[in-house]
This record gives structure tokens, sequence and C-alpha cells, in this order.
């Protein structure tokens, strides 16, 4: 019964801290659908060597698509003439972060992981990229025809029916996806805080290169999304997981699993595929131990929020926020069941 009791008071708080920038980062997203189709994207990635690549991590930032949606675009971009490079650097840095998932690190994390956690999906897309490009050989001729990838068709003309297009890509297909994932991540997180004692992390795995390659190890394999990856990552923290560490979880993670690599390995080969899985783990090592050592170098501990949001935005806030997105769960359910 404590234990029922403390899980539950773990998993209020976590949820009230994460719905008003879960709520807000969905609603962001819808936006970034509405102005930026999948074609624009492809238009900026043809071929080249360094720019598409650069371009293609930078697109991919802020773009808030998990590892198994990013799959069939990456697919799609090669079929219009993108190289393996831009593909390969896409395909990482989008699973890796995204608008919503930045703003949830806000919530949660410290600022030296809000700024850090997209400058280190951009290195380590840009790395892989620029590997692939110039250690992967000549290109192949592309597939007989493009895929249809679903785009913007701007049937939405005043602000109103904008607004309402937004709401319905962010709050509908998108939270759709991910909901499921989230909400995993919301009660492991929970789990973690009331099962695991104060400075467990720290005790078994220490603050170096081990903790960092445990999480390496467990990441690689697993499914997490970026946004559902971020409150897991904060539990750790607050039980004496090193920043760098958990860093390498947020990056490893949504960027590898076993879908994805099946995945890759069809489209590229296991080349491509093998090089693509060294660049992640190296660059996720390293962004790992840079993160640790930019923290001795400011003097300053790491920190993370779970159950604290009042002291940044009122609690009837989380609240109202958290009833908001179970309702949309709730309309979405229905939805798909009865059309």
């Amino acid at each position: 019964m404590e234990f029922a009791v403390e899980f539950a008071f773990e998993l209020y708080g976590v949820v009230v801290d994460s719905a008003p920038w879960l709520l807000f980062g969905f609603v962001a997203a819808g936006v970034i659908h509405l102005f930026i189709s999948d074609d624009f994207v492809a238009s900026h990635l043809g071929r080249g060597r360094v720019l598409p690549v650069i371009k293609s991590a930078l697109l991919g930032v802020p773009l808030p698509i998990c590892s198994c949606g990013v799959v069939p675009l990456a697919v799609g971009l090669r079929q219009r003439g993108a190289s393996k490079g831009a593909a390969l650097s896409f395909m990482i840095s989008t699973p890796e972060t995204g608008i919503d998932s930045i703003l949830y690190t806000s919530a949660l994390l410290d600022p030296v992981m809000t700024v850090m956690r997209p400058v280190s999906a951009f290195i380590s897309a840009v790395t892989a990229g620029a590997v692939e490009t110039f250690f992967g050989g000549g290109e192949e001729k592309r597939g007989p025809a493009p895929l249809n990838l679903p785009t913007f068709q701007g049937g939405a003309r005043t602000p109103l029916g904008m607004a309402a297009e937004a709401i319905e890509y962010g709050l509908g297909s998108l939270y759709y996806s991910l909901a499921g994932y989230l909400a995993a991540g919301l009660v492991i997180a929970a789990l973690i805080s009331a099962l695991i004692p104060e400075g467990f992390f720290l005790q078994y795995l220490g603050d170096g290169f081990l903790g960092r390659l445990a999480m390496l190890a467990v990441a690689t394999p697993m499914y997490i999304c970026a946004t559902a990856s971020t409150p897991i990552a904060a539990a750790m923290i607050l039980k004496g997981l090193s920043p760098g560490a958990a860093l390498v979880l947020l990056l490893a993670g949504p960027a590898t699993n076993v879908a994805s690599i099946s995945a890759l390995a069809g489209m590229m080969g296991w080349r491509t595929t093998f090089r693509y899985l060294l660049t992640i783990s190296i660059s996720a090592l390293l962004m790992g131990w840079l993160v640790d050592e930019l923290y001795v170098l400011l003097g300053t501990s790491p920190s993370a929020v779970m159950g604290g949001a009042a002291e940044a935005i009122p609690e009837w806030v989380g609240v109202v926020s958290a009833l908001v997105l179970i309702l949309a769960w709730l309309r979405l359910l229905v939805k798909r069941r009865f059309g």
C-alpha cells in the first residue's frame, strides 16, 4: 500500500509537470506540419556532399517524427533524389529531437541539457551523414518510383481553419502515434522515482564511461521516442545518473531500435547500417562525455524536476492540460473505433 501511494504521487507529479509542455509541443508540431510539407523537405536534400547533409540535419531537428515514422519518410527522400548521406542525417536528427521534446526537456531538465540535446542531435546527424557520404562508396540507382508521402494540401485558408488543421494534426494523428509510448514513459519514470533509492546509479554505475556505455547498451535495441524518453532521463538523473549518460539514452534510444535497424538494412544495406550504428554509438558516447565535462567546467550540478510543476507553472494549469490530453485521447479512441 505504501508503494502504491508513493507511485501514485510520483505519477501525478510527472503528469502535471509534463502536460502543459506536451500540450503546447503537440500544437507547435501541428503548426510546423502545416507550413513545412514533405515535398519542401525533399526538395532541399538533393545530390551533393556536405551541404545536403547539413540541411537535412537542420530540417530534421525541429520535426516531431519518431523513429518508426521517419523510416518511410527517409525511403521517400531517397526515391525523390536525396543522397544516402542526407537521408541518414535526416533519419538521425529527426527522431532524436523535435519541437515537442525540446520544450519538454526545458520543463524537466536544466538549461544545459535543453541546449545540448538538439545540438548533440545535429552533430551526430551531420557526422553520420558525412561518414556515409565520404566513405560509403558511390550512389546506387534510385528505385523505380517515388513513394506517395502525405503532404499538406492547403485546404485550410482562414486563420481559424489553419489553426484547426494544426490542432487536428498535433492532437490527432501525431498524438495518437505517440500517446502509448508517452504513457509508458511516464509510468516508467514514476516507477523509477518510487522504486529506486537516491544515488542508485551513481553507486552502481558511477558517473563516468561505464554509466554512458550501460545506457548505450540499453537504449540501442529498444524503441523509445524522444518525448517519452525525457521523463525517464529526468527520473534517472534524480537517482544519480550522470547527465552525460542520460544524454546517451536521449540520443541512442530514439535513433535506434530493432525495427528501424532492420528497415534501414533493407533500404540501404548492412554496410551502411553498420556505419550508421557505429557513428551514432561513438557520437552519443562522445557527446555524453562532453556534457559531463561541461558541467564540471561550469561548476554546476545537473538538475531535474519531477513533481514540482507549481514552481514554474501553477498546478491547476498542469491539471487542466492533463485533462485536455486525456479528453483528446478519448476522442481519438472513439473516432478510430466508430469512424
